[in-house]
């Protein structure tokens, strides 16, 4: 081989492996798939096996489909991303330990149409970047010891026609997080369907659900459908609004309280049933000098609990 050649064989070479390790805007999975495939970045032809092969060969920005019926494992996203299932079929994700996705990204994430299963893990979606963006559409997140969906920074984390069932808490967020949750359930979580807690960083945690439902969640006092409470030594406000939204079977309806000096909560409640077992509108006062407050537009349907209300509630009119 002349020098000339080897000069233009050497440079075809490097062309091909470049085209190969560039990353793609769309990448897919499928339960025939390999993970060998991200040499061809889990092309349609050739899908990688799990979400983590596939997550390495995409574009910020890009998506990762999974094909067909099956479980793509345990995933870590540090970029935008989504993640969805081809319609029509089961894209699970279980974890036995730990977190089935983490979230360490400010880029946008979505996570669409996903099966997040909890075999003994603690978290189903755990968001750890301040500034993160989550989109959770169309999910079933279920079984998970801990929660979830849980956050402790200031991430933003919005939520729409998924269920949260038998995890210890459906969504639990703190720490300055801003959430908001449309068209879902909350069922048979072991504690809370919905928990926004104040922090001890000064920051405000607020919360958001419409025209959702908790049912089933929890028989003790602290395990109401929506709850809003500051732990102890907690500086910042816990804020949820609940509205358009059922709380049915719970061991409370909706629940506020403060646990320490200058902490506050604040629940407010619009449009509401509230029906079933504990107590319905519940606010737990000023426990160790914190302030908790319990808004009504007087507009909620409070039936058949085994207390309609305890504390006081603060009417507010509407605008």
């Amino acid at each position: 081989m002349t020098r000339l050649n080897a000069v233009v064989v050497a440079a075809a070479c490097l062309l091909i492996c470049s085209v190969a390790s560039a990353q793609v805007q769309r990448s897919f999975v499928a339960s025939y798939g390999s993970d060998a495939n991200t040499a061809t970045n889990c092309g349609f032809a050739n899908p990688c096996r799990g979400f983590t092969a596939a997550h390495s060969v995409t574009n910020s920005g890009g998506e990762v489909v999974a094909l067909d019926a099956a479980g793509y494992g345990a995933v870590t996203i540090t970029k935008a991303i989504t993640i969805t299932a081809n319609p029509g079929f089961y894209a699970g994700i279980s974890a036995s330990s730990g977190n089935a996705v983490t979230v360490n990204t400010t880029g946008l994430v979505v996570l669409r149409a996903l099966s997040i299963n909890g075999i003994g893990g603690a978290i189903g979606v755990s968001v750890t970047a301040a500034g993160g963006r989550v989109l959770i559409e169309n999910c079933v997140i279920s079984g998970f010891t801990t929660a979830g969906v849980k956050t402790s920074v200031a991430a933003a984390v919005r939520v729409t026609d998924s269920v949260f069932r038998a995890n210890n808490d459906g969504i639990f967020v703190q720490g300055g997080a801003f959430l908001d949750v449309f068209r879902s359930k909350f069922t048979n979580n072991t504690q809370t369907g919905v928990w926004v807690n104040g922090e001890i960083d000064g920051t405000n945690t607020t919360g958001t659900v419409t025209e959702s439902s908790a049912t089933g969640n929890g028989t003790s006092l602290g395990a109401p459908g929506f709850t809003a409470t500051s732990f102890s030594g907690a500086t910042g406000a816990a804020r949820l609004t609940v509205t358009n939204s059922t709380s049915a079977g719970n061991g409370s309806g909706l629940f506020v309280g403060g646990a320490g000096a200058g902490q506050i909560s604040i629940l407010t409640t619009s449009r509401n049933t509230v029906s079933g077992k504990g107590t319905g509108l519940f606010n737990n006062g000023n426990a160790g000098g914190g302030t908790s407050i319990l808004q009504t537009l007087g507009d909620n349907i409070v039936r058949n609990n085994g207390t309609e209300t305890s504390g006081t509630l603060t009417s507010i009119g509407g605008t």
